[in-house]
């Protein structure tokens, strides 16, 4: 698959999830570190908070042949609405060579950063109405060289905007697996006053994203 449709489907993923956010001044439920439960979707597992739920319809609705997507909010508006909202995906094709050398993992963090247009972020956040954004927002980039849980790091985005209530904060990570070369993502977002109550545990919801250890995937030769 070539990079620009893998990063196509990556953005579409993460746009998709900000169509389950609305805002609430306040949080009305703690997130805390020992709520976290670990869930999965074919070979890929996170953490999730444990009382949040699983917005099925949009994760069906929104995913095709290429891509297995999963969305969870905290449910505590109206309507099923969510003040923070987690979105997980999975492009289900391998899209890189396995247990490859760090220098070549550090050209895929180079060129996949490069294909990926942080102006569609941008643009889906700004024309998001839920979200409701009065200036365009701001989109940050980095280099992401972790390697934890059986995936390697390519790269980060923090987005942020100022609205009618607060600053709202959607941070992204895109990993690739040493053993299977699948393309992952995770995202959060929610308003600031949510993030900076929730910071421990949000912080561990990032960093959990993880290779399925309970499958056998055959592998092919790239070139």
């Amino acid at each position: 698959m070539k990079k620009h449709k893998i990063i196509k489907l990556i953005l579409i993923a993460i746009i998709s999830g900000v169509a389950t956010f609305t805002y609430l001044i306040y949080t009305r439920n703690l997130v805390k570190e020992e709520d976290l439960t670990r869930a999965s979707l074919d070979h890929t597992s996170w953490l999730v908070p444990k009382q949040w739920r699983k917005y099925d319809k949009e994760s069906r609705g929104k995913s095709d042949d290429n891509v297995a997507r999963v969305i969870y909010g905290d449910g505590s508006l109206k309507n099923n609405k969510s003040s923070a909202v987690l979105t997980v995906s999975q492009i289900n094709q391998q899209a890189a060579l396995t247990n490859a050398s760090p220098e070549y993992y550090e050209t895929l963090r180079k060129s996949f950063s490069k294909e990926f247009d942080s102006n569609q972020i941008r643009d889906g956040l700004a024309s998001a109405s839920n979200v409701g954004c009065s200036k365009a927002p701001n989109i940050s980039k980095s280099v992401d060289r972790s390697d934890t849980n059986g995936v390697v790091g390519l790269f980060s985005v923090n987005a942020s905007c100022s609205t009618k209530y607060s600053l709202f904060i959607m941070k992204i990570r895109v990993v690739i697996g040493k053993n299977d070369g699948i393309i992952r993502s995770i995202s959060l977002s929610s308003e600031e006053l949510t993030w900076e109550k929730n910071k421990a545990a949000f912080d561990k919801i990032l960093g959990s994203i993880s290779a399925g250890n309970n499958y056998a995937m055959k592998t092919v030769k790239l070139l």
